[in-house]
Order: C-alpha cells, then sequence, then structure tokens
C-alpha cells in the first residue's frame, strides 16, 4: 500500500514538473515608448529699414520731367541798316575795277538814299556807268582798312552763329554779290535786278573762320548793257 501511495507520489511530482518546464513566460508589461518629436525653434531676425529707404520704397516714383526742345536765339549782325546806324559793320569801302582799282569815276554812291527804301528811312543806291567793252567795276565792305585785300583780323561776324548773308536789291541791269573769307574763298550770286525789291541770299560755308568781306558787288560793260545802270541796296545782314 504504501509502495503504491509513493509511486502516485512520484507521479504527481514528475507531471507537477513537466507543466511547469513547459508552461511559457509572459513578458513583463513594458510602458509604452513615447515618442516626443524634437521640439524646434525658429529664431526670427527683426531688420530696421532706415525711414529714407521706406519712402523711397513707398513713394510713387515721380517721372522724370519732359525736355523742352531748345530755342535757338536769333542772331542778326547788320552791314547796313540805314545810314549812320549803329548797327552798321563792315563800313570801309574800297573800290576795285579795270581802271584804278575802280576809282577812276565810274561809281557813283549814296549811303542815305530816301529813294523808296525797302525798310527804315533809307537805303543805299549806287550808279555804275562803264567807260568801254572791257571795263569792269565793284565795291567790297570791309571792317577796317587794314583789310584790304581781304585778309584777317576782323571785327566782324561771328561764323560760329552766321549761317547766311541777306539783303534787298532793285534796279537794272545785272551785278554779281559777294562775300569772301580770309582764304580769298567766295560765295556769290549774279542777279538780274529787277524794279521791285526782291530778297536774295549767301549761305555762309560752315568750314569758313571768317568773313574779311562783309558783302561786295561787281559788274562789267555787258551785264550792264553798254549802258550806265542804278540800283539800290538795303538790309544787308548776317542771320543764323
Amino acid at each position: 500500500m504504501k509502495r503504491i501511495l509513493a509511486t502516485l507520489l512520484a507521479a504527481c511530482l514528475a507531471l507537477a514538473l513537466l507543466a511547469a518546464c513547459g508552461k511559457t513566460k509572459e513578458p513583463e508589461p513594458t510602458e509604452p515608448e513615447t515618442t516626443v518629436a524634437a521640439e524646434t525653434t525658429a529664431e526670427t531676425t527683426v531688420f530696421t529699414i532706415p525711414a529714407y529707404i521706406v519712402a523711397e520704397l513707398t513713394t510713387p516714383a515721380t517721372p522724370p520731367p519732359t525736355a523742352l526742345p531748345t530755342v535757338k536765339e536769333p542772331y542778326v549782325f547788320y552791314v547796313y541798316r540805314d545810314d549812320r546806324s549803329g548797327d552798321n559793320h563792315y563800313q570801309d569801302i574800297a573800290y576795285m575795277g579795270s581802271v584804278s582799282n575802280g576809282d577812276d569815276g565810274s561809281i557813283s554812291i549814296s549811303t542815305g538814299s530816301a529813294d523808296s527804301p525797302q525798310s527804315g528811312g533809307s537805303c543805299m543806291k549806287i550808279t555804275y556807268t562803264p567807260t568801254n567793252s572791257s571795263h569792269w567795276a565793284g565795291m567790297m565792305w570791309l571792317s577796317g582798312s587794314q583789310n584790304f585785300p581781304p585778309s584777317p583780323p576782323v571785327q566782324g561776324v561771328d561764323v560760329a552763329r552766321a549761317e547766311r548773308l541777306t539783303f534787298w536789291a532793285r534796279g537794272s541791269g545785272a551785278t554779281k554779290f559777294f562775300i569772301e573769307n580770309d582764304a580769298g574763298d567766295q560765295v556769290s550770286q549774279v542777279v538780274r535786278l529787277t524794279g521791285g525789291w526782291q530778297q536774295y541770299t549767301l549761305r555762309v560755308p560752315a568750314y569758313w573762320n571768317t568773313v574779311c568781306l562783309g558783302f561786295g558787288w561787281a559788274s562789267n560793260w555787258d551785264d550792264a548793257g553798254g549802258a550806265p545802270m542804278t540800283f539800290y541796296v538795303d538790309e544787308i545782314r548776317f542771320e543764323g
């Protein structure tokens, strides 16, 4: 009997051991992991903008002023305006011609003629009387006796501003009118005169440095028609 009890006891112990060995150990509860995001603090840099820059940024741009066209001041320089006018220049008159350099009595001039001037109270009246078929004569308006033959120095027109010489003429016959520089270059025009006043123009070349001869005329037997010719000149002036 005792042997049976002992055997049963041993079997129970064996079963108990087997149960203990086969049992799976449960994991110990652990606290849940908490993912903590790294906290990032953004640093703000504050810039202080100067007031004058703020004004420039916020004030509407003013458009630039519209450029006004340059108005050129008119230039006028008289050779002859009226007899004894203070505006007259180139008042040293020289003769030229085929006989005695024109001083042979073939030319007569009045600088104060009241015979229907184009403007003002007077004009110039010139009469040329050729003496033979080869005869010619003329006159030159210079700025001084030292300018004959035409040469500097000249107290004359400002060629940097003068663009042309204009004058009025009327009369009979044909005449060459001209101006001349210090190199002897001429600008001329042969005019067949009429009974009424007509305005004529001589252009001043841009390359000229000076005008030594401010005004001149010349005629001959053929231009005069072999007879005395009378013509009038008025308002001789450089313009620019």
